[in-house]
């Protein structure tokens, strides 16, 4: 699951994401909880118009013609599908 310069490395509780030079954890990005557990996030999918939360997402760094965005990326438990929430700005 990679597409250019998107790199993705899974290790045991945690996701890593390298995009060029920036890499991001849901760890260290959305760290909380006792153990270090991803805080979770929460998404709307649009087909089945229900909100659901989600610990297991990505953090992606977007360039845009404003700067660069964060945001989230999870799979839908009811219709399967990718959906994004904006996280805000990336340094």
């Amino acid at each position: 699951m990679g597409s250019r310069g998107l790199r993705v490395l899974t290790f045991p509780g945690s996701l890593l994401i390298i995009h060029n030079t920036h890499y991001y954890t849901n760890r260290t990005c959305r760290a909380g909880g006792a153990r270090g557990m991803a805080d979770k996030i929460k998404f709307f999918d649009l087909k089945a118009k229900k909100f659901y939360e989600s610990d297991k997402y990505e953090i992606i760094v977007k360039e845009t013609k404003r700067g660069k965005i964060k945001m989230a990326r999870a799979k839908s438990p009811y219709t399967g599908k990718i959906y994004y929430k904006i996280l805000g700005k990336a340094e």
